[in-house]
């Protein structure tokens, strides 16, 4: 009997001992880290993958495409009308890449794409505007010259009086771009609004 107390004992003690070692490991741990609050929601927020803005030569090139047109036509176009500068509004109204009037889209997008038209997504004013710009040529019985005059001063104001006196100007510069574009030059500094 007595050794079973004695077993008892140390079975205690040893219990006693282990546990005493655990806590002390315990105690010398290092306290976990203190969570720090972000400095802003957006911190707190894991990033997002965000499609980058869309290229406007790429945009302009899948316009041209979509209507026919060389690239280096409406790449020049809208190079001459906005710099590629889809944000670009001139002092007359018109819009984006493509310098198109609001009124002139109301117009001409239901018959020319099908549809109304939100002319500050670049591909929508591109694709518009590579349509306008066709369709000019077209009527212009695609003369490229003719075609590109109708879209600087409208076909109604071209029929009417011709050639406005900045006209010539603006073909040339179009058609000076498009060589520089199909050279592979690079282009002058965008004209300012």
């Amino acid at each position: 009997m007595g050794r079973v107390r004695l077993l008892r004992w140390l079975e205690l003690a040893l219990a006693i001992g282990i546990w005493a070692l655990f806590l002390t490991a315990v105690a010398n741990l290092p306290p976990p880290p203190r969570p720090v609050a972000p400095a802003t929601y957006s911190d707190a927020m894991p990033p997002v993958d965000q499609p980058a803005p869309p290229d406007p030569k790429t945009v302009l090139d899948l316009a041209a495409d979509r209507r026919g047109l060389p690239r280096t036509l409406v790449e020049a176009t809208a190079y001459w009308e906005s710099g590629w500068d889809q944000g670009r509004v001139s002092d007359t109204g018109a819009v984006g890449l493509m310098q198109i009037q609001p009124e002139v889209a109301a117009d001409l997008a239901p018959r020319l794409v099908g549809h109304p038209v939100d002319l500050q997504d670049p591909a929508q004013n591109a694709d518009l505007g590579a349509a306008i710009l066709r369709a000019y040529i077209d009527d212009q019985g695609g003369d490229v010259d003719a075609g590109l005059a109708a879209y600087y001063e409208g076909p109604g104001e071209l029929a009417q009086n011709g050639y406005a006196y900045d006209t010539a100007d603006y073909i040339a510069g179009v058609k000076a771009l498009r060589g520089m574009l199909d050279r592979g030059e690079p282009l002058p500094p965008p004209q300012s609004p």
